[in-house]
């Protein structure tokens, strides 16, 4: 290639090049499989070669002149003079495609889920701890944590967010952020509530907000925020080994059973549609059910790892 080649391959990958211009460079570079090579390169196909080996396997692919050009006596071509300046163009085209990777990688997304009766705290980069309860999952971008610290939920678990840039955890049913506080969430399906422990912390739900300080609580109930209510408790009632239920559908309440203490409950003999006040332990299955069969009038019995549970007849 002579010097008016060079430039117009340079302008052919800054994409200033003419029709006529482009028309020119075609009759001496085979820019099709020049493309191919530059684009292979860009989503990471190439293995791993020196500038000057891709340059001679693409030499070898131009085509040959004809017989008559070849015959034609010309002054010998010095290509030592313009191949460093192809190579570092070469060089600098492939490094422009690795940023460009760099900067448009899918996020590196991590995920901890907790099997049932198991619980699980995850510490990370900036000190913030997530304690994750039973049967529950949580998972955020690695690559990005610094500058956006977003959190997906599915379950339930408490929040020690330290100080830092917003922080933000995304459920079905609403999202909460906060800048540094700790507070506790739970999602049951279309029900979700949520409770402050410490600072203030904002909750999202269906084109409505609310704001939550120290000791509150508020329910999310398909995407509706209902009011805000008191708490008394200095952490989450789970992290003391019980659940305190307040006019709770049964069903959310057999599911905490389930997932605390890793067991089926068969219902097909009850009816589930009443709510439940009380208080239930989460490491003593015994009493738990003692309790529960007791306020609701059941009897349980339990096989194969499922409770099946009757209604006491009156």
């Amino acid at each position: 290639m002579n010097k008016d080649e060079n430039i117009l391959l340079a302008k052919w990958l800054e994409g200033n090049i003419t029709s006529e211009e482009l028309k020119q460079l075609q009759q001496e570079v085979d820019l099709p499989t020049l493309n191919q090579v530059l684009n292979r390169q860009k989503n990471f196909e190439l293995e791993v070669r020196s500038t000057e080996d891709m340059w001679a396997d693409f030499e070898k692919r131009q085509p040959q002149k004809s017989e008559q050009h070849k015959n034609t006596k010309s002054p010998k071509k010095t290509p030592s003079n313009n191949r460093p300046w192809l190579l570092a163009l070469l060089f600098a085209t492939v490094l422009a495609t690795g940023i460009w990777f760099f900067f448009n990688q899918k996020p590196a997304t991590k995920k901890t889920k907790t099997s049932p009766a198991k619980t699980e705290t995850i510490i990370y980069a900036d000190g913030t701890k997530v304690h994750i309860s039973p049967n529950s999952s949580v998972e955020y971008d690695e690559t990005n944590w610094a500058s956006k610290r977003e959190i997906r939920l599915d379950g339930q678990a408490f929040f020690e967010v330290e100080k830092g840039s917003p922080f933000r955890v995304i459920t079905q049913q609403g999202i909460v952020e906060v800048y540094g506080t700790q507070f506790d969430i739970w999602e049951m399906g279309d029900l979700m509530r949520v409770q402050c422990f410490e600072g203030t912390i904002k909750v999202s739900s269906g084109g409505q907000s609310k704001e939550l300080k120290q000791n509150q609580k508020i329910f999310i109930d398909k995407s509706a925020l209902q009011k805000i209510e008191n708490i008394v408790s200095s952490q989450p009632d789970w992290m003391q080994s019980q659940r305190i239920y307040q006019k709770m559908p049964l069903r959310w309440v057999l599911k905490d059973l389930e997932r605390f203490y890793d067991i089926k409950t068969n219902t097909t003999a009850v009816s589930i549609a009443d709510n439940f006040a009380g208080v239930i332990p989460t490491n003593d299955l015994t009493k738990a059910l003692t309790y529960l069969t007791k306020t609701v009038n059941w009897n349980y019995e339990i096989k194969d790892k499922t409770i099946y549970f009757t209604a006491i007849k009156e």
